[in-house]
Formats: structure tokens, C-alpha cells, sequence
């Protein structure tokens, strides 16, 4: 773990985000959370999100698993997440007496590349809340509108009224992550996924606690997880808790209706000659090009 010095505090209340280089060795952690991903296909987890599903045998466009320390999913990922001990630093640069973690996903595809549109993950900004992104494999892409950017942003969207579809590049920061990098960001900043080619990472979201947390060695305990992230919460339970995120998990992928229309989005995806037309007839351009391109 390295040392947050004054530098980086500052950094962090300048931007709302901090890229911390090195932090951990990525090796274990990696292991443990492609176990999770191994299973969460082969035993047909309920709670995964998909991406534009390009369904191929048994292959599913997934990019994220939800509720990975569920013990359905086998594996010793809430152990190796404890050994990095981002809390300290979490502590450091915020100032916070402890913290509580709301949400946990390993975020994750293959084949096909991703964007996501620009969003905020809080209702406000800045917010009390931030997100963790613990990356296991070198990443490239990831935009991120700046606290100093954030004003001067919401006014050129108000007055374009394209709700941040075309931000200009001069108002965000593109992160150039490597495997053992951890991003700290404020929940409420502009940001957009972004990734050609594979990526595996893990997203945590974590709020401020008042409480001081008595220790147990133990990372649900430490780390105060909610209660849809207890490893032995009961299936039925978290599927009504899984009813307040804005996914759909009811979503059934093997159906053949599903199946027929995921070759239909793997034409798409190898000829976006296709979606040209839908772009041609968007005339109040909803989506940038890029959603109609072989990128999506």
C-alpha cells in the first residue's frame, strides 16, 4: 500500500479524483475474482448485467457481476480485498471517520468493446459518496469530467439541451490505468466507461461512516457492506433488495427469444453498416455515432 501524503490530498479536493499508481499486486486478487466470473456463467447467477448480449454457445456479453461475494460464487475474493486495505486511504483523503460500502460489482467483458454515456452516480455533486475502481488488468479510456470542469459542463448542456451526449475533450481527463492502479473518484463527477478490448476491474461504492467500526479481521465486517452484500444473505431476500437498482436481473438471457435476438446483435455488432441508417434518422441525435458504430 503506498502513502497518501499532503500532495495527494490536495489533489484529490482539487479534482474530486485521484488515480493512485501501484497500490497493490494484482495477481491473487485477479485469480480469485475470474473464479467469480467462471461460475457466475457456468452456474447461471442470476444477478449479472448485460451488454448488448452477442449470445455465442454459452458465451454472454456480461459486463458486471453484482453481489460477487455471495457464497453461490465460491471464492476467497472478500479475503484478498481485505489484504489491500483501501480503507486507510479512503480515511486519509477524505477525512472520514470510517466508511460503509453500499456497492461492490466486478465490472468485466471479453470480446466486444463498451461505452457507457456520460452519467453521474449520485444525485448531487459533489456528493458524500465515492467510487472505487481496483483494476486488475491495464485499462485505457475511462473519461472523467474534473471538479474545475463540472460548472462550465452543465452550462454548455443546459444550453445545448443534449444532456452531456457530446461533451468537447478539453473538459475531461482520460485515465490510463494499469493492472494494480485504484481510482478514487466522488460519486457525483461526469464520467463515462470506455474500454476496447477485455477489461476486468472492481467498482466499489462506499458512503461515510459516523460510527467508529470495531474490528474483526473480517472485510464485511470492516468494511461495513450493506445488507444485499452479505456473502450468506438468502437468494430470495436479495432478489427483492436487488429490486432497487435500476437493472432489470429478471432479465432471462438463455430464453430463445433472447438467444434469437442476441445473433441479431452480433450481425449488428460485425456490420454496423446496419445501425447507419438508425443514426441517419435520429434527428434529434439522442446518441452520439459511436452508438452506431462497430465500437457498440
Amino acid at each position: 500500500m503506498i502513502y497518501i501524503d499532503m500532495n495527494s490530498i490536495n489533489s484529490f479536493k482539487k479534482k474530486r479524483y485521484i488515480l493512485l499508481k501501484n497500490f497493490f499486486l494484482e495477481k491473487n486478487l485477479l485469480e480469485e475474482t475470474n473464479k467469480v466470473i467462471i461460475q457466475a456463467k457456468n452456474k447461471r447467477w442470476k444477478f449479472i448485467k448485460v451488454y448488448y448480449n452477442a449470445y455465442i454457445k454459452n458465451f454472454l456479453n456480461i459486463f458486471a457481476i453484482s453481489y460477487p461475494l455471495h457464497n453461490f460464487l465460491e471464492s476467497n475474493l472478500d479475503k484478498e480485498l481485505y489484504k489491500i486495505n483501501y480503507k486507510k486511504v479512503i480515511k486519509d483523503l477524505t477525512g472520514w471517520n470510517e466508511i460503509k460500502t453500499t456497492g461492490i460489482e466486478i465490472q468485466h467483458n471479453e470480446k466486444y468493446n463498451y461505452q457507457s454515456t456520460w452519467h453521474r452516480d449520485w444525485s448531487h455533486f459533489p456528493s458524500n459518496c465515492l467510487n472505487i475502481i481496483i483494476y486488475l488488468k491495464d485499462e485505457v479510456g475511462f473519461r472523467i469530467v474534473p471538479l474545475k470542469n463540472n460548472h462550465e459542463v452543465e452550462n454548455i448542456t443546459l444550453a445545448l439541451k443534449k444532456n452531456y451526449l457530446n461533451i468537447p475533450n478539453k473538459y475531461y481527463d482520460i485515465i490510463n490505468a494499469k493492472a494494480g492502479d485504484i481510482l478514487v473518484m466522488d460519486s457525483g463527477l461526469l464520467h463515462q466507461g470506455f474500454a476496447k478490448g477485455n477489461r476486468t476491474h472492481i467498482f466499489i461504492r462506499c458512503e461515510e461512516k459516523k460510527n467508529k467500526t470495531l474490528e474483526l479481521n473480517n472485510f464485511a465486517n470492516d468494511y461495513s457492506i450493506s445488507e444485499q452484500l452479505d456473502p450468506n444473505i438468502d437468494l430470495t431476500k436479495l432478489k427483492i433488495l436487488s429490486e432497487k437498482d435500476t437493472y432489470n436481473f429478471d432479465i432471462n438471457y438463455y430464453s430463445l427469444k433472447n438467444k434469437i435476438e442476441s445473433i441479431l446483435y452480433t450481425f449488428l455488432y460485425y456490420l454496423p453498416i446496419h445501425k447507419l441508417f438508425k443514426y441517419i434518422i435520429d434527428f434529434k441525435k439522442k446518441k452520439i455515432h459511436f452508438h452506431y458504430t462497430f465500437f457498440q
